[in-house]
Protein backbone atom coordinates (compact mmCIF):
# COMPACT_ATOMS: atom_id res chain seq x y z
CA UNK A 1 0.00 0.00 0.00
CA UNK A 2 1.53 2.90 -0.51
CA UNK A 3 1.75 6.29 1.60
CA UNK A 4 -0.63 8.06 -0.21
CA UNK A 5 -3.18 5.59 0.10
CA UNK A 6 -2.68 5.00 3.77
CA UNK A 7 -2.64 8.80 4.30
CA UNK A 8 -5.95 8.86 2.79
CA UNK A 9 -7.26 5.76 4.79
CA UNK A 10 -6.18 7.54 7.95
CA UNK A 11 -7.95 11.15 6.49
CA UNK A 12 -11.00 9.21 5.98
CA UNK A 13 -11.50 7.29 9.00
CA UNK A 14 -10.65 10.56 11.18
CA UNK A 15 -13.81 12.00 8.75
CA UNK A 16 -15.92 9.51 9.86
CA UNK A 17 -15.30 8.88 13.00
CA UNK A 18 -16.01 12.76 13.16
CA UNK A 19 -19.27 12.58 11.41
CA UNK A 20 -20.46 9.94 13.84
CA UNK A 21 -18.87 11.53 17.18
CA UNK A 22 -20.40 15.29 16.35
CA UNK A 23 -24.17 14.82 16.56
CA UNK A 24 -23.42 12.39 19.89
CA UNK A 25 -21.41 15.64 21.59
CA UNK A 26 -23.88 17.66 20.21
CA UNK A 27 -26.65 16.16 21.72
CA UNK A 28 -24.60 15.70 24.78
CA UNK A 29 -23.89 19.66 25.07
CA UNK A 30 -27.72 20.49 24.70
CA UNK A 31 -28.73 18.12 26.92
CA UNK A 32 -26.51 19.23 29.67
CA UNK A 33 -27.52 22.56 28.95
CA UNK A 34 -31.02 22.19 29.43
CA UNK A 35 -31.48 20.46 32.28
CA UNK A 36 -32.19 22.30 34.96
CA UNK A 37 -31.67 21.67 39.21
CA UNK A 38 -34.35 21.56 41.99
CA UNK A 39 -33.01 23.67 45.22
CA UNK A 40 -34.92 22.58 48.06
CA UNK A 41 -34.25 25.29 51.41
CA UNK A 42 -35.92 24.80 54.41
CA UNK A 43 -37.98 27.02 55.39
CA UNK A 44 -38.38 26.07 60.00
CA UNK A 45 -40.10 23.49 61.29
CA UNK A 46 -40.74 20.40 59.43
CA UNK A 47 -41.42 22.93 56.08
CA UNK A 48 -39.51 23.46 52.97
CA UNK A 49 -40.02 24.80 49.53
CA UNK A 50 -38.32 23.50 46.24
CA UNK A 51 -37.84 25.88 43.35
CA UNK A 52 -36.84 24.56 39.37
CA UNK A 53 -34.41 26.26 37.90
CA UNK A 54 -33.58 26.20 34.56
CA UNK A 55 -30.90 27.80 31.94
CA UNK A 56 -33.69 28.39 29.94
CA UNK A 57 -36.28 30.01 32.43
CA UNK A 58 -37.02 33.21 32.08
CA UNK A 59 -38.38 34.90 35.75
CA UNK A 60 -39.78 32.76 38.52
CA UNK A 61 -42.46 29.69 37.59
CA UNK A 62 -42.49 29.80 41.45
CA UNK A 63 -41.89 27.72 44.57
CA UNK A 64 -43.44 24.38 45.38
CA UNK A 65 -44.40 23.59 49.38
CA UNK A 66 -43.73 20.39 51.13
CA UNK A 67 -44.31 18.90 54.53
CA UNK A 68 -42.55 16.55 56.52
CA UNK A 69 -39.31 14.97 55.64
CA UNK A 70 -38.18 11.97 53.89
CA UNK A 71 -41.23 9.23 53.66
CA UNK A 72 -43.27 11.37 55.00
CA UNK A 73 -42.56 14.13 52.87
CA UNK A 74 -45.91 15.61 51.28
CA UNK A 75 -46.87 18.05 48.86
CA UNK A 76 -49.16 20.79 49.64
CA UNK A 77 -49.14 23.75 46.99
CA UNK A 78 -47.38 24.60 43.70
CA UNK A 79 -47.20 28.23 42.51
CA UNK A 80 -45.95 29.69 45.50
CA UNK A 81 -44.96 33.44 45.30
CA UNK A 82 -44.66 34.53 49.22
CA UNK A 83 -44.25 32.09 51.77
CA UNK A 84 -42.91 32.81 55.30
CA UNK A 85 -42.02 30.86 58.39
CA UNK A 86 -44.72 31.38 61.73
CA UNK A 87 -43.23 29.20 64.12
CA UNK A 88 -45.32 26.18 65.82
CA UNK A 89 -44.81 24.39 62.52
CA UNK A 90 -47.09 26.65 60.29
CA UNK A 91 -46.59 28.55 57.47
CA UNK A 92 -48.75 31.61 55.35
CA UNK A 93 -48.31 32.23 51.79
CA UNK A 94 -49.79 33.48 48.61
CA UNK A 95 -50.39 31.36 45.34
CA UNK A 96 -51.30 31.72 41.61
CA UNK A 97 -52.40 28.23 41.44
CA UNK A 98 -56.31 29.00 40.88
CA UNK A 99 -57.30 30.49 37.85
CA UNK A 100 -59.10 33.27 39.42
CA UNK A 101 -55.65 35.33 40.44
CA UNK A 102 -53.91 35.44 43.90
CA UNK A 103 -54.72 33.72 47.44
CA UNK A 104 -53.45 33.42 50.44
CA UNK A 105 -53.59 30.59 52.72
CA UNK A 106 -51.94 29.25 56.23
CA UNK A 107 -50.82 25.92 57.19
CA UNK A 108 -50.09 24.41 59.78
CA UNK A 109 -48.26 20.79 60.31
CA UNK A 110 -50.34 18.41 59.10
CA UNK A 111 -53.35 19.69 58.37
CA UNK A 112 -55.78 21.20 55.81
CA UNK A 113 -54.79 24.67 54.90
CA UNK A 114 -57.28 27.27 55.51
CA UNK A 115 -57.65 30.04 52.70
CA UNK A 116 -57.39 33.42 53.86
CA UNK A 117 -57.61 35.72 50.74
CA UNK A 118 -59.58 34.58 48.71
CA UNK A 119 -58.74 34.86 44.86
CA UNK A 120 -60.11 37.69 42.44
CA UNK A 121 -59.45 40.28 45.65
CA UNK A 122 -55.84 42.18 45.51
CA UNK A 123 -53.15 40.77 46.26
CA UNK A 124 -51.92 40.04 49.67
CA UNK A 125 -49.22 40.54 51.31
CA UNK A 126 -46.94 37.80 53.62
CA UNK A 127 -44.86 38.26 56.07
CA UNK A 128 -43.32 36.49 58.82
CA UNK A 129 -45.79 39.18 61.67
CA UNK A 130 -48.82 38.55 59.40
CA UNK A 131 -50.78 38.32 55.90
CA UNK A 132 -52.45 41.43 54.94
CA UNK A 133 -54.87 41.89 51.59
CA UNK A 134 -58.44 42.83 50.51
CA UNK A 135 -61.69 41.09 50.28
CA UNK A 136 -64.37 43.08 48.56
CA UNK A 137 -64.28 46.14 50.30
CA UNK A 138 -62.90 45.44 52.96
CA UNK A 139 -59.23 45.16 54.59
CA UNK A 140 -57.99 42.26 56.18
CA UNK A 141 -55.22 41.76 58.27
CA UNK A 142 -54.22 38.90 60.16
CA UNK A 143 -51.45 38.44 62.77
CA UNK A 144 -48.72 35.81 63.35
CA UNK A 145 -50.33 34.76 66.86
CA UNK A 146 -53.88 34.75 64.84
CA UNK A 147 -52.77 32.63 61.73
CA UNK A 148 -50.94 30.03 63.88
CA UNK A 149 -54.72 29.44 66.19
CA UNK A 150 -56.85 29.50 63.00
CA UNK A 151 -54.00 27.00 61.59
CA UNK A 152 -53.98 24.86 64.14
CA UNK A 153 -57.77 24.72 64.72
CA UNK A 154 -57.71 23.00 60.93
CA UNK A 155 -58.56 19.30 60.68
CA UNK A 156 -55.83 16.84 60.11
CA UNK A 157 -55.41 15.87 55.90
CA UNK A 158 -56.54 12.38 55.61
CA UNK A 159 -53.80 10.11 54.12
CA UNK A 160 -50.05 10.66 54.10
CA UNK A 161 -49.45 9.57 50.45
CA UNK A 162 -51.57 11.61 48.41
CA UNK A 163 -49.77 13.38 45.26
CA UNK A 164 -52.77 16.16 44.50
CA UNK A 165 -52.53 19.55 46.00
CA UNK A 166 -54.24 20.32 49.22
CA UNK A 167 -54.66 24.23 48.56
CA UNK A 168 -57.15 26.06 45.71
CA UNK A 169 -58.77 23.87 43.30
Amino acid sequence: MTRRKKIFLWISAVVVGLLVAIPFAVRSVVDSMMRGEYISEPMGGQWQSELWRSPFQHGSSGVKLYHGRGSSKRFVEELVYQNAYLGRDCVAYETLSGSSGPSCWVACEDRVPLLLVPPGGSNCTVTAEGVTGQREDRSLQFSRADLVARGLHQPHRPGRASPAPLGPS
